[in-house]
C-alpha cells in the first residue's frame, strides 16, 4: 500500500466509527463497544503505517504518529469505560479537540518552514480545525444541550474530522514534486 492509500484507509475508519457511534449511542453494549474499539485500532494501524512510510520526514511522521496515538487512546477508552466519570461523547469530543489541535500544530509547523506551499490550503485547514475545536468545546460545555444532541454532535464532528487526513494528501503530493528539493 502506498502512503496515500493508508491515509485514505484511516480516514475511512474514522468516518465509519462516527457512523457506528450514531447507530449505537447513547450507551452501546459491551459487544458493540469492543467492535468499535477494534475498528479504531485498525485506524491506529493505518495511521502508524502511514507514519512509518514517511519516517524520514519528521513533521509528517509526527503528524500521523499523533493521529495514531489519539486514535489508540480513544479505542482503549471506548472499550474500557464504565460511564462512571466520563461518557463516550465526552471522550469523542476530547478526541476531536486533540485531532483539531494536531491540525493547528501541523499548520504552524508548515508555516514556519518557509516552504513554497499553497497558503489557501493551509488557511482552510486551520480555519476548519479551529471550527471543529470550538464546536467540540461548545458541545462539551453547554449544559442545556440534551444528551441526544451531544451524541449526534460528537458523531458528526468525528465524521467531519475524517476529512482532515484526506485534505493532507494534495499537500503531501505537492511537497514530493521533484522540483521541490526541500523535504519536510
Amino acid at each position: 500500500m502506498t502512503k496515500f492509500q493508508t491515509i485514505r484507509c484511516y480516514s475511512a475508519v474514522i468516518a465509519v466509527s462516527g457512523l457506528l457511534y450514531l447507530l449505537y449511542h447513547p450507551q452501546p453494549s459491551l459487544e458493540n463497544r469492543i467492535k468499535w474499539s477494534l475498528l479504531l485500532l485498525i485506524g491506529v494501524w493505518f495511521a502508524a503505517l502511514t507514519a512509518v512510510k514517511i519516517k524520514n520526514i519528521q513533521v509528517r511522521f509526527k503528524y500521523h504518529e499523533l493521529h495514531a496515538l489519539s486514535l489508540a487512546v480513544l479505542a482503549v477508552f471506548v472499550c474500557f469505560t464504565d460511564y462512571t466519570y466520563v461518557t463516550i461523547p465526552q471522550a469523542l469530543l476530547v478526541f476531536c479537540c486533540s485531532f483539531a489541535g494536531i491540525e493547528i500544530l501541523f499548520n504552524y509547523w508548515l508555516f514556519h518552514l518557509h516552504l513554497p506551499l499553497n497558503g489557501k490550503v493551509l488557511i482552510i485547514r486551520g480555519i476548519a480545525a479551529a471550527l471543529v475545536l470550538v464546536l467540540s468545546i461548545l458541545l462539551l460545555t453547554l449544559p442545556m444541550l440534551s444528551s441526544n444532541t451531544v451524541n449526534t454532535g460528537a458523531a458528526s464532528v468525528l465524521i467531519v474530522l475524517s476529512l482532515f487526513p484526506l485534505l493532507y494528501i494534495p499537500l503531501l503530493k505537492k511537497l514530493e514534486r521533484p522540483m521541490n528539493p526541500i523535504l519536510l
